[in-house]
């Protein structure tokens, strides 16, 4: 009898602790999506993401593809960038894929590189 409940308790142990992994899992996955939607949502008050639409570069994948710290590194340098007038003439001719004086340039054209053709 002793056995059998003892065989019965550590069944429920690990049945709960695999029930709390799987909950904390899918918490970190839809915390995740909540992060990286408010990383579009910044990106998308930048010229950073016109910038990657004009390269060809869907924003929404390339937030998906890109590690958080790449992405916070990327946007503070838009978010910094000192070349906002020859940007924004760059966009408005639709020649950003020209335009050579982007910081994260070298960013962009490794997600093009990925982009499916």
């Amino acid at each position: 009898m002793l056995s059998s409940l003892t065989g019965v308790l550590m069944v429920a142990a690990v049945v709960g602790v695999i029930a709390a992994l799987m909950i904390a899992i899918l918490h970190n996955i839809r915390q995740g999506e909540r992060w990286r939607e408010a990383l579009l949502a910044r990106m998308e008050s930048l010229r950073m993401a016109r910038a990657l639409r004009q390269r060809g570069i869907d924003p929404r994948r390339h937030v998906h593809e890109e590690s958080v710290l790449d992405l916070e590194a990327q946007l503070r340098r838009c978010e910094d960038c000192e070349q906002g007038r020859e940007c924004d003439r760059a966009l408005a001719e639709a020649r950003f894929a020209e335009f050579d004086g982007c910081p994260n340039e070298a960013d962009m054209t490794r997600s093009a590189a990925r982009a499916p053709s």
